[in-house]
C-alpha cells in the first residue's frame, strides 16, 4: 500500500516556503509528513498524543525531537516557531479552540498556523465514511472553529494524492486493521468501488486542502 503514489503531498510541503523555517508539527502520527519536514525545515519538533505512534516515528526518524503531548498542551516554548502545522490532525482534536490558542502561543511575530485537512468529496473519504460516521461531523466542527476563531483562515490550495493498493483485498485488509467493521460495511465498500473492485493495482483518489491561519 502506498498512501501517496505520486508524492503529491511531499511536493506541496516542499513548495511551501514558510515550512523551511522552524516548524512545530502537531499530530505527527507515525511520521508520514515528519519525514518530509525533516528534510526541508531549519528546525523541527513533532507532537503526538499516541505513544505507540511516536515510537514508530522515532524508529524511522531518530534525530527528530518527538513529544508525547496533546495539541491543547504541547509543552513547547512560546514564540519559538515560524509555522505550527496540523498534519491531518486538527479535526481529531478534542478541544479545537484551545488547540488553536496553544498554536498561536508557539508562533513568533508574523508566524502562521498551517493545516492540512481532508475533503469529503473523494473516493477514499467516501469509503472511509462507511466505517467512520463521525468523520463528517469532525470536519464540520473544524471548519466552524476556524470560521469563528479570532484569526484569518483561508485555503491556499487543494491537492489530490493517490492511494495505491495491490487490489481490493489489500484495501479490505487495511480497512479491517484501521477500522474493523462488519461484513455489511465491507460489502458496501465493494459497491462503492463498482468496476474498480477488479483493478490491480487499485488506485483511489484522496483530496486534501492546505489552509493558512494568521492573527
Amino acid at each position: 500500500m502506498d498512501k501517496d503514489k505520486f508524492s503529491i503531498t511531499d511536493t506541496v510541503l516542499m513548495d511551501y516556503t514558510p515550512l523551511k523555517g522552524d516548524v512545530a508539527e502537531i499530530g505527527c502520527g507515525e511520521g508520514r509528513m515528519t519525514r518530509v519536514l525533516a528534510d526541508i525545515s531549519r528546525g523541527l519538533k513533532a507532537v503526538e498524543p499516541d505513544r505507540s505512534a511516536i515510537e514508530k516515528a522515532k524508529a524511522v526518524l531518530p534525530d527528530i525531537e518527538f513529544y508525547c503531548r496533546s495539541a491543547e498542551d504541547t509543552g513547547l516554548n512560546s514564540y519559538s516557531f515560524d509555522v505550527v502545522l496540523f498534519s491531518l490532525s486538527f479535526h481529531h482534536v478534542s478541544d479545537m479552540e484551545s488547540a488553536l490558542s496553544e498554536a498561536f502561543r508557539l508562533l513568533r511575530t508574523d508566524g502562521e498556523i498551517v493545516l492540512i485537512e481532508p475533503e469529503e468529496n473523494c473516493e477514499l473519504m467516501k469509503i472511509c465514511a462507511v466505517f467512520d460516521i463521525e468523520e463528517s461531523r469532525r470536519l464540520y466542527e473544524a471548519k466552524k472553529c476556524m470560521s469563528i476563531y479570532d484569526a484569518d483562515f483561508y485555503p491556499l490550495r487543494t491537492f489530490e494524492p493517490v492511494w495505491e493498493f495491490a487490489d481490493a483485498d489489500e484495501l479490505h485488509r487495511w480497512l479491517e486493521d484501521y477500522y474493523g467493521g462488519t461484513e455489511e460495511q465491507h460489502l458496501e465498500v465493494d459497491r462503492l468501488l463498482g468496476d474498480k473492485v477488479k483493478d490491480s493495482p487499485l488506485l483511489l483518489d484522496d483530496r486534501l486542502t492546505l489552509i493558512s491561519g494568521r492573527l
